[in-house]
C-alpha cells in the first residue's frame, strides 16, 4: 500500500544518512591513524621537538594577577608589587624605585606533594633563595602533619659541603585562629629560638590581632634588615567608617609603635599616613592598584 510503501522509504532515507555518516567518521578515523602513523614513524629527535613545540604554544607564559604602586611622599620613593603567573607558576615582584636593579621576584611551583620555591634578584642575575617543600600531610596522608622544607647553602652546586638547613612548617586553623608555625632544626640545639610562628585572630567586635615571632635563622635565610637576633610584632587592626585604622609593635631594630590609618578615595586610589611614636616619625603614601588597567596582560 502507500503507506507501507512511504514507510519503507523513509527507513530507507535513514539508513542512507547512517551509512554517510559512518562513512565521513571511517574518512576522519582514517586520518587520524594516518597522521599518528607519521608521528609515530618520525625519528626521535623529530618527535621530541614536536612535544617541545606542543608545550610551547599551549604553556600560558605570562599572566598579570595584581599590580600596586604605593609612593612614599616623604621621601619621593615608589614601591612596585605585582602577583603574576609566570610560566604557570604563581609569582610575585616586590621592586623600589629608583633602586630596580634590586626587584626580587619570588616563583613558588607545586606538583602534588613536592613544591619549589626561587627568589632571585634578575636585574642583578642572582639567585638569592632555592627552598624544596614536602607537604608530609599529603604524602603521607597524615592529617596535620607538617611541611619538609630545604633551603641549601650555598645553593649550588650540592655536594657534601652543602647545608641543607631543614625546617618543618605547619598551617592550620583552630576554632578561628590562624596558626603558622616554622621550627629550624639544628643538630647541635634544640631551642624556641629556632621558632618562628604567627598567630592571628579576627573579633566582630574589637578587630583583627596577631603576634608573631621571627627567629634569628629567617633574619639570615631571608636577609631581613633587623635584629640578628630575631624580633617581635604585634598587630591591631579594624576599619571604622571610611578608614582602616592599625597599630603595630615590633621589635625589628629597637622598640617601635606605628599607628596608621588608611582611606580608600576611589575604587583604586588609597591614601595612608603612619606615626612611629618612638622616631617621632609622621610618614605619608599614597597607593593606586593598576590590576583593572592592566587585565589582559598575557
Amino acid at each position: 500500500t502507500t503507506q507501507t510503501l512511504g514507510l519503507l522509504q523513509a527507513q530507507l532515507r535513514a539508513q542512507a544518512r547512517e551509512i554517510a555518516r559512518l562513512q565521513r567518521q571511517c574518512v576522519e578515523l582514517n586520518r587520524e591513524r594516518d597522521a599518528l602513523r607519521g608521528k609515530v614513524l618520525k625519528p626521535l629527535n623529530e618527535r621530541f621537538a614536536d612535544n617541545v613545540r606542543d608545550l610551547i604554544k599551549e604553556t600560558c607564559w605570562f599572566k598579570l594577577r595584581q599590580v600596586e604602586e604605593v609612593i612614599d611622599v616623604n621621601t619621593y620613593e615608589s614601591t612596585t608589587r605585582a602577583e603574576f603567573d609566570l610560566a604557570g607558576a604563581s609569582s610575585r615582584l616586590d621592586a623600589r624605585f629608583p633602586d630596580l636593579k634590586s626587584a626580587k621576584i619570588t616563583t613558588t611551583e607545586n606538583i602534588g606533594p613536592f613544591g619549589i620555591e626561587l627568589k632571585s634578584r634578575p636585574f642583578r642575575g642572582e639567585l638569592l633563595q632555592f627552598k624544596a617543600k614536602v607537604d608530609l600531610e599529603r604524602l603521607l596522608n597524615i592529617a596535620r602533619a607538617p611541611t619538609l622544607v630545604l633551603s641549601p647553602s650555598p645553593i649550588f652546586p650540592w655536594n657534601r659541603k652543602t647545608k641543607w638547613n631543614p625546617a618543618l612548617e605547619t598551617h592550620m586553623d583552630v576554632d578561628g585562629v590562624a596558626v603558622s608555625a616554622k621550627y629550624t632544626i639544628v643538630n647541635d640545639s634544640v631551642s624556641m629560638d629556632h621558632l618562628d610562628f604567627d598567630v592571628s585572630t579576627t573579633h566582630e567586635e574589637y578587630g583583627s590581632l596577631s603576634l608573631s615571632r621571627v627567629s634569628q635563622h629567617t633574619v639570615q635565610e631571608d636577609q631581613l634588615d633587623v635584629n640578628p637576633d630575631g624580633c617581635w610584632r604585634a598587630g591591631w587592626s579594624q576599619r571604622k567608617g571610611d578608614f582602616d585604622l592599625s597599630a603595630h609593635f615590633k621589635t625589628d631594630k629597637n622598640i617601635e609603635l606605628e599607628l596608621s590609618a588608611r582611606r580608600q578615595f576611589a575604587k583604586h586610589f588609597n591614601g595612608k599616613v603612619t606615626a612611629k611614636v618612638a622616631a617621632k616619625e609622621l610618614e605619608f603614601q599614597a597607593g593606586y592598584e593598576f590590576t583593572e588597567e592592566l587585565k589582559g596582560w598575557e
